[in-house]
């Protein structure tokens, strides 16, 4: 039954990780790529990476690169914070260069962003590079808007993440597993908790799978994919759009977060008449 399969299965494989589709954002008339830099480096040692920034507008722009930190809100949500204010903050480890540059029409240039981990350091750590078009008058009023939480139009943002390779703490959990759709509705909704208790940055899958508890007949649902950063908590929202027969049932939303680590698991018993 479920609680056999919670308690005894594992897997092997990787995860797929839905944020590298995602190769570059336009914002307006200018262009970033990448968008995300994700570094495994181990203590001690030094990265560079380069970003691309194309002007796309008919006049020349002058585009400026500055760190901040964000920590991820109950909703979802990305808080931008000063740089070297969050706990988990990889501002200090990063280098920008250069920090400005001008961009011709049409143009292209590449920016280095150099990380290095200072020795003892295996934690999980993030930051954004957030680039703006801005002109050269504008530089001081820019920096009091953002202090000011006033984010400034156009602007991307390229997430810089870094987790050492000898850093394996993979934990997480599922929870609460309940049905909010009604009777009323043609499809069964069910929702459930996924929390990153470890400190790895999760991108993992959670499907439900159901069991007729008096024929033993199972069957597992698409899942549905979750990217959760350490200490992090989501709501997911799982469908359910089979006609069931008349029939007690066992409802399982099952978490799977790692490599190699079992299945988390939350279950309840619903009745279909």
């Amino acid at each position: 039954m479920l609680k056999k399969k919670l308690n005894n299965m594992r897997k092997t494989g990787l995860l797929i990780l839905l944020i590298g589709f995602f190769t570059g954002i336009k914002a307006q008339d200018f262009e970033v790529a990448p968008v995300v830099l994700n570094f495994s480096l181990d203590p001690g040692e030094s990265e560079t990476r380069k970003i691309n920034i194309t002007n796309h507008s008919s006049e020349k722009n002058t585009f400026e690169l500055k760190i901040y930190d964000f920590e991820k809100t109950p909703d979802g949500k990305k808080q931008t914070l000063p740089a070297g204010t969050s706990s988990h903050s990889l501002a200090d480890w990063l280098n920008v260069n250069p920090a400005m540059i001008e961009l011709n029409p049409n143009e292209t240039k590449s920016v280095e962003v150099t990380l290095s981990v200072p020795k003892g350091e295996t934690g999980t750590k993030w930051a954004m590079i957030a680039v703006q078009q801005v002109k050269e008058q504008e530089f001081s009023e820019i920096d009091k808007k953002l202090a000011a939480g006033v984010i400034v139009v156009p602007r991307i943002a390229v997430v810089v993440t870094q987790s050492s390779k000898s850093n394996t703490n993979w934990a997480g959990k599922i929870e609460n597993i309940q049905q909010v759709s009604t009777e009323k509705d043609s499809i069964r909704l069910f929702k459930a908790r996924v929390i990153n208790t470890g400190d790895k940055i999760i991108n993992g899958k959670v499907y439900l799978a159901v069991a007729n508890i008096n024929t033993g007949e199972e069957k597992e649902y698409p899942p549905v994919r979750v990217k959760l950063f350490p200490g992090e908590s989501k709501e997911v929202t799982l469908q359910l759009k089979d006609e069931l027969e008349p029939g007690r049932y066992a409802v399982a939303a099952i978490f799977d977060y790692a490599p190699n680590k079992a299945l988390e698991g939350t279950q309840m018993i619903m009745d279909v008449k």
